[in-house]
């Protein structure tokens, strides 16, 4: 199964899902802010929180949000 982002064809999901958050940080760094970059990447604001904060997990321990993010 193909996935599809912005015109351009990827085998696998993950790979699709890293372009996309590539994307959102691009479009923060060209000055949108933080919802209309994840509705021009199509995720929710949610999302885009995840993606610039990182989540942390039920277990206590946290996952490191998009480095290239300067908020």
């Amino acid at each position: 199964m193909a996935y599809e982002f912005e015109g351009v064809q990827y085998g696998k999901l993950r790979d699709m899902q890293e372009a996309r958050r590539a994307r959102y940080v691009q479009l923060l760094e060209e000055g949108l802010n933080f919802t209309q970059a994840a509705h021009a990447v199509g995720v929710s604001k949610r999302t885009g929180k995840v993606w610039r904060n990182g989540r942390t997990r039920s277990n206590g321990r946290n996952e490191r949000g998009s480095s290239q993010v300067s908020v």
